[in-house]
């Protein structure tokens, strides 16, 4: 992967069609190399998942992200990261499942 920077200008354009029980709402910029995104979780996400330990064994598929910053996660609920172009694992979808096979669903 060559040396990938940050949209000068932010991300901008609002994701569509994430999954509503997850994300509250969310951002992306494509660029020459791939995608990068800006995902909030929802309230109730938060709550079960107040903060990620990147040394819990449910959480080490996050160690294939590139360029994750989880550091926005405890204050405002967000989650940046970047997906390479022909990355298949590692992606909003990817995410999204590890924090549906996180949380507990009440029924």
């Amino acid at each position: 992967m060559s040396k990938v920077v940050y949209p000068e200008n932010g991300l901008e354009r609002p994701l569509k069609n994430i999954d509503p029980f997850v994300w509250d709402r969310g951002y992306y910029a494509e660029q020459e190399e791939g995608v990068w995104y800006e995902v909030y979780v929802k309230d109730h996400i938060k709550q079960q998942i107040p903060l990620i330990n990147l040394d819990d064994p449910g959480w080490s598929q996050l160690s294939n992200f590139k360029l994750l910053l989880l550091d926005h996660y405890f204050e405002d609920q967000q989650i940046t990261f970047f997906v390479p172009k022909g990355e298949g694992e590692a992606t909003l979808a990817g995410l999204t499942l590890l924090f549906l096979l996180q949380v507990r669903v009440d029924r």
